[in-house]
């Protein structure tokens, strides 16, 4: 898996926020006195790396901030829907969460993107990609982006038998996560492929010999002894999470308030990009004491297939803006 490249340093100083104590679950509200008052609103969903995360970027912009602040975090199911009421002015979204308001947030989560965690992170973070979504996305959300963050790879586990080149696929019954376009693309090669609710229910099952997982959460499988198993470094898709600000309230910032926000955003994900990653690592080395394996795979092999898979079987390409996939592919190749 990748290594995180943005502040190695910073990830200790975050760890030792989070060990240190953090806000509690549910609302989590940090109040001091001041003028300045921001709302940040953390979608529901979040996991425990995530949701850490935030408390981080609070600590730091607390820490960083010229004036004393009155920080409200609390979690919804849409916060665009908080920040385009004015209700929020700090949003954490999914991308699936953001691509109800601007279509282009279903490429960057889509099928066969990116190679893997660096990436993602160098294209997604970079002054090119921002430079070229920032008026877009003032226009569609309200919002410019702060940071993109890692949430994870899709792998596949195998029972028996690995998967070695993309032919061999035909032969496994896929039970896979939920995500229209790639299950979409996934299933011509697969002999089946059904959507499962929970990991260890599907592994468990005997209709199924492949499960789709994601790298980030691996924990959850932890606790199964396998007779004979394999991870498939497929690297199929990218879970990208975003942080943006409301344009709105951006703009009556100063210079240093914006500088703050700016550098509590960079231990953020260094914090969430550094963990999701220790987290797979420390996980494998379980799994490989249970009986996980990993096989060889060419993921490109599968990037090339699954891209034929995309443009013949789903409406993919016309449901998104093509000039658009096409400008952010070529940022980093």
């Amino acid at each position: 898996m990748g290594k995180n490249r943005y502040r190695l340093a910073a990830i200790a100083a975050a760890i030792g926020l989070i060990l240190g104590g953090c806000s509690a679950p549910g609302m989590d509200t940090h109040f001091r006195s001041g003028k300045l008052d921001l709302k940040i609103s953390v979608y529901s969903a979040a996991d425990r790396v995530e949701r850490n995360g935030m408390r981080l970027f609070v600590d730091k912009l607390i820490e960083y901030s010229p004036s004393a602040l009155n920080i409200q975090l609390f979690y919804e199911d849409d916060p665009m829907a908080s920040l385009k009421s004015g209700e929020a002015d700090i949003i954490f979204a999914d991308s699936a969460t953001l691509a109800q308001y601007d279509s282009d947030f279903a490429i960057y989560s889509s099928p066969f993107y990116f190679r893997d965690q660096d990436h993602m992170s160098m294209t997604l973070n970079s002054p090119t990609f921002i430079d070229l979504t920032e008026e877009d996305y003032i226009e569609t959300l309200g919002a410019r982006q702060l940071g993109a963050f890692y949430g994870g790879t899709m792998l596949l586990m195998t029972k028996d038998t690995p998967i070695r080149a993309v032919k061999d696929m035909e032969e496994f019954n896929l039970a896979a996560k939920e995500d229209y376009y790639t299950n979409r693309s996934l299933a011509g090669l697969f002999q089946s492929l059904e959507v499962y609710e929970d990991e260890q229910v599907a592994w468990e099952s005997d209709e199924y010999n492949a499960v789709e997982l994601n790298s980030a959460e691996l924990d959850d499988m932890v606790n199964i002894d396998f007779e004979k198993a394999y991870l498939i470094y497929t690297s199929h898709r990218i879970e990208v999470n975003w942080l943006f600000v409301s344009q709105a309230f951006y703009d009556k910032l100063d210079a240093q308030h914006q500088a703050a926000i700016a550098e509590a955003t960079a231990y953020a994900i260094a914090y969430v990009d550094g963990e999701k990653t220790s987290s797979y690592t420390e996980n494998y080395t379980i799994l490989q004491n249970r009986g996980v394996r990993t096989a060889r795979f060419v993921a490109e092999n599968l990037r090339k297939s699954g891209k034929e898979q995309l443009i013949t079987k789903t409406d993919f390409y016309t449901a998104v803006d093509k000039s658009r996939y096409d400008a952010v592919s070529m940022i980093i190749r």
